[in-house]
């Protein structure tokens, strides 16, 4: 079960990092309906993964074989509609010569570290909100996930109703510390009634859309156009690798000292989703004033 599951994820093509790339080129020169573009596409991300969950659980429900059937039908009709679709150009693979000799900009690996923090303490907080103490409480996990996510569409529609949209180092910085404000908030909430656990859960997720959208904003431009669903397909890549790792750091650490721990290491991990930004911005100051970066 676990080689198929590897294997589907294997062959699943970076839609996501293709979408992403071809609202960047089709907007190239309206930074704002660039920016705005990242921030819907990250909410749509959060529609998906509600409903996908919920789709796949109802198709449990018929037969375990309606799943793939399922999985196999959605990833057809929408490669479908995307061939017909002519905004959606995909190039020939880049060669090797573009890759040996691109000019990779700092920011790549900047908020590639951003993107795989944020994607830990993420994890963390998913896995210290599905932590039950028995069999009683185990629709709790589901629906502190649901309410999470749609906190975290939310704060993508809140973001989208802004005027102008914040710089992405200014998304971060604020979205950062308001996350792990919250997770230290939802460690004390877990032994208060679960309402009000619910209500800071859907808090919890509103900066999530915001911040990480910023992250593909704000590494717009790193790299040649050729070379962006590359990138952007090595930053998903982090995140689920980011997510993985919060989530069984803190399920260890639930199952020794309890939920409080695995919320602690969620707002650990936010806020020191600043520092790469933090360090990038000393450098180009050390730059600036030197001439010479140290």
């Amino acid at each position: 079960l676990l080689v198929s599951g590897a294997c589907l994820g294997a062959t699943t093509p970076p839609l996501a990092a293709m979408i992403r790339a071809t609202w960047n080129r089709e907007f190239d020169g309206d930074d704002e309906s660039r920016s705005r573009l990242a921030v819907f596409e990250t909410i749509n991300t959060e529609v998906m993964h509600i409903t996908g969950r919920l789709l796949v659980a109802l198709a449990g429900l018929v037969s375990v074989v309606a799943i793939p059937v399922l999985y196999a039908a959605s990833m057809g009709v929408g490669l479908g509609r995307l061939r017909g679709d002519g905004r959606v150009q995909v190039p020939p693979a880049p060669s090797l010569a573009l890759f040996r000799g691109a000019s990779v900009d700092g920011r790549a690996g900047t908020w590639g570290a951003v993107m795989f923090l944020l994607a830990v303490s993420h994890g963390a907080a998913a896995t210290a909100m599905v932590a039950v103490t028995g069999p009683s409480g185990d629709w709790h996990g589901a629906v502190s996930l649901a309410v999470w996510g749609a906190g975290s569409i939310l704060g993508g529609v809140f973001t989208l109703r802004r005027g102008e949209l914040a710089s992405p180092a200014r998304t971060l910085l604020v979205g950062s510390a308001m996350y792990a404000a919250l997770a230290v908030m939802l460690a004390v909430a877990f032994g208060m009634d679960y309402v009000i656990a619910l209500i800071v859960i859907a808090l919890l997720g509103t900066p999530i859309s915001p911040t990480v959208s910023a992250v593909f904003r704000g590494a717009h431009g790193a790299v040649v156009p050729e070379l962006e669903v590359t990138l952007f397909a090595v930053f998903v890549s982090l995140n689920f690798t980011g997510f993985a790792l919060g989530s069984a750091g803190a399920g260890w650490a639930t199952a020794l000292s309890g939920q409080t721990v695995g919320m602690a290491i969620a707002a650990g991990a936010a806020a020191a989703a600043v520092l790469p930004l933090a360090w990038r911005t000393t450098n180009r100051q050390s730059s600036n004033a030197d001439g010479e970066p140290r």
